[in-house]
């Protein structure tokens, strides 16, 4: 095994899909894409998206109705697992979203990645400060598509964090405790992650323990892999096994960097700032960042390009 596989989850923006795609395009490499089922994707964003790869195999897949905070970010990224084992076997599966692009090239990548086999990529989060952290492990979440963000706004907030409160008041009442019956300890990680292909394959080959450990859990994307990872024996394969507490200094271990401190997050200009600020993140050793918005600032483009050169 010495080709990867680039796992796309995306729901808008298909002509920066298609330059990402272009940028990942490889012999080396073979992409997957999932579309959330919600978004408007015509056949001209299919073959605009094609028409970017010359070199790996391109593959869309099903499609899954994506609701921020639900079971189904994890079944689209199980899914994008599944269609790349079921393709062929990768050294590493890299997790990626639309929004995302490379700061480093796929030489520099794949050299690095070829003295790091076998080892996992993610960012462990604190879970300090926020009791929600735990809550959303510890008692269920009936209604999937009822977030946050269902009804925009400050209302919609406020409607969810009501009925939040009385969701778990009443499991409270009622003594569930999903820790204790899953015999979980709580962790959190960004879910956007590198993993190598034995831990992919015994990822899939325990889906029904990930859907009915998380699939009526909160934001499950940010907690069932690191629980994974430590139910199953992976701990000791992490990269860089250190809890980030979400502050500026602290190195992103699944190397793909994201400005929380600057905005929510930070979307990149192509400012003579940021053009410095991004090849400072890729001298620290990043491969990746976000937020990235080329519709808005399509000066990025050409910044990338530039990075991917040196």
């Amino acid at each position: 095994m010495t080709k990867h596989a680039y796992l796309i989850m995306a729901h808008a923006n298909f002509k920066q899909l298609a330059f990402l795609v272009s940028l990942l395009d490889d012999t080396s490499n073979d992409i997957f894409i999932h579309i959330d089922a919600k978004a408007p994707f015509t056949k001209n964003d299919e073959n605009l998206i094609k028409g970017a790869c010359k070199y790996s195999s391109l593959t869309i897949t099903a499609r899954e109705a994506i609701y921020w905070g639900g079971f189904s970010q994890v079944r689209a990224e199980l899914l994008l697992f599944k269609a790349a084992q079921a393709h062929d076997h990768y050294e590493f599966y890299h997790l990626l979203s639309g929004a995302d692009l490379p700061i480093v090239s796929q030489k520099k990548m794949h050299h690095f990645f070829n003295d790091h086999k076998g080892q996992v990529f993610l960012s462990r989060m604190t879970l300090e400060g926020d009791p929600e952290n735990i809550n959303r492990l510890k008692y269920y979440h009936f209604f999937e598509r009822f977030t946050p963000r269902t009804i925009p706004g400050i209302v919609g907030k406020g409607l969810f964090k009501i009925y939040r409160f009385l969701e778990v008041s009443i499991q409270k009442i009622l003594r569930i405790n999903l820790l204790k019956k899953f015999d979980l300890i709580p962790m959190k990680a960004s879910q956007w992650v590198s993993l190598p292909d034995d831990v992919v394959g015994t990822l899939l080959k325990n889906e029904e323990w990930v859907l009915k450990t998380f699939g009526r859990t909160f934001i499950p994307d940010e907690v069932f892999l690191p629980i994974f990872l430590d139910k199953f024996g992976f701990n000791e394969r992490i990269f860089n096994a250190a809890v980030n507490h979400n502050t500026r200094d602290e190195f992103q271990a699944n190397l793909r960097f994201v400005n929380w401190w600057d905005g929510n997050p930070y979307v990149w200009t192509g400012s003579q700032e940021d053009r410095e600020e991004l090849r400072r993140i890729r001298d620290e050793g990043y491969f990746f960042s976000r937020k990235f918005d080329l519709t808005a600032y399509p000066e990025c483009r050409t910044l990338i390009k530039e990075l991917l050169n040196e």
